[in-house]
């Protein structure tokens, strides 16, 4: 995984034309779609092929560039979606930028169940 993510975090350098800060939304799906695909990291679970549904939702609401944090809160997102297809690990609170934030709701939407949650208010 270590030389995965060398390699995922050098193609947003690589990928950025002349000296923009941002990967256009076009190169990034492009570079998404190599790098989340065998023989890289297939973005897929047993139930969800992530990456599919990332580029979907992606072509449909976003608009703008990718800057680093995106890109690199992407590749967390990934790993962390691979491990528990209900999302559980994302919460309204936490430290993702706001098209994740998105995005889970999306996927929800879009059939992805959410976790069953325990009622600590009590």
């Amino acid at each position: 995984m270590a030389l995965f993510r060398k390699v995922y975090r050098y193609a947003f350098v690589a990928g950025r034309e002349g000296d923009q800060k941002a990967l256009s939304l076009e190169n990034a799906l492009v570079y998404w779609g190599m790098l989340f695909s065998a023989p890289g990291m297939p973005w897929k679970g047993k139930d969800h092929d992530w990456l599919a549904m990332w580029q979907k939702f992606l072509k449909e609401t976003w608009t703008r560039s990718v800057n680093k944090d995106m890109w690199n809160m992407t590749l967390q997102f990934a790993v962390k979606s691979m491990e528990d297809e209900t999302l559980s690990f994302w919460n309204e609170d936490g430290a993702w930028p706001s098209v994740i934030d998105d995005f889970v709701a999306w996927c929800h939407d879009n059939g992805v169940k959410k976790a069953e949650s325990m009622d600590t208010d009590g």
